[in-house]
């Protein structure tokens, strides 16, 4: 199986607000973000004749394709489905982020596919490890990447309550919250 994670980069910045109040007849505010979604929903119905599955969020897409590792078909699916996309991320004058999109194949444990694709000088190279929200996926969806961010986080935390003897509650949350968003 393969996930394609199409980044994109602020959407509603880029984006003509008058397509968006004709088509839906909603102005755009506080579900800017809804409404991009179902915009992007709506537009592109035509990518899953690709073969190819897909959930748009707040400001990026996945695709999904699922294919045996000894094919090379479903690649060609997921290059027309991504140039598909392209197409229409520059018909509506938004722009890919290219740090942001990822390429994860998921296979047997010992089976690491490794390949790319490129579109007009847009590539994109399966990973080993990709973040999906939080979450950290790996080839092989043993989620080892992500048991160790939580080892990590909760030592820390363990760490941070042996100092509630000794400081005060509010410095600590104070101490949290700056190494939080820093």
């Amino acid at each position: 199986m393969g996930l394609l994670k199409v980044g994109q980069i602020k959407p509603m910045n880029f984006l003509q607000h008058h397509i968006l109040l004709h088509r839906f007849e909603i102005s755009v505010g506080v579900t800017g973000q809804a409404l991009f979604s179902l915009y992007c929903t709506c537009s592109l119905l035509g990518t899953s004749c690709h073969g190819a599955n897909y959930h748009c969020y707040a400001n990026d897409m996945q695709l999904y394709i699922s294919f045996k590792p000894s094919k090379v078909d479903p690649l060609a699916k997921l290059h027309a489905c991504l140039k598909h996309v392209k197409a229409w991320i520059n018909q509506n004058f938004l722009m890919l982020n290219s740090h942001n999109t990822e390429m994860l194949a998921v296979a047997l444990k010992d089976k690491f596919l490794q390949f790319s694709l490129n579109i007009n000088g847009f590539s994109v190279s399966s990973k080993a490890v990709v973040k999906n929200f939080v979450v950290a996926f790996d080839s092989a969806l043993s989620f080892q990447a992500y048991i160790n961010i939580t080892r990590v986080a909760f030592f820390h935390l363990n760490n941070v309550s042996k100092l509630l003897k000794m400081v005060a509650c509010l410095c600590i949350i104070g101490l949290i919250t700056v190494k939080f968003y820093c």
